[in-house]
């Protein structure tokens, strides 16, 4: 599997308050996201890939492997 990482950025407008009396209200404000898409088939990884190359977008790829989550339970009778 194939993880493809990409960052946004999201501008959120202040409320009318703010911009009529600064200090007051909900300030506009910008914050960075970032976007996760996996990809099991190798055609349409390189397809993204060529997608986000084309846009010049930024992006970290990375391999990774299913892990499997073994629990164990145990427990101490006295008596």
């Amino acid at each position: 599997m194939w993880i493809i990482v990409t960052t946004k950025s999201i501008h959120h407008d202040g409320d009318q308050r703010s911009r009529d009396f600064p200090g007051h209200g909900y300030p506009a404000y910008s914050e960075e996201v970032q976007e996760v898409k996996t990809y099991d088939d190798e055609a349409k990884l390189k397809d993204a890939i060529l997608v986000l190359d084309r846009r010049n977008e930024h992006f970290k790829l990375y391999k990774a492997e299913e892990l499997k989550v073994v629990k164990n339970v145990s427990f101490e009778l006295n008596g």
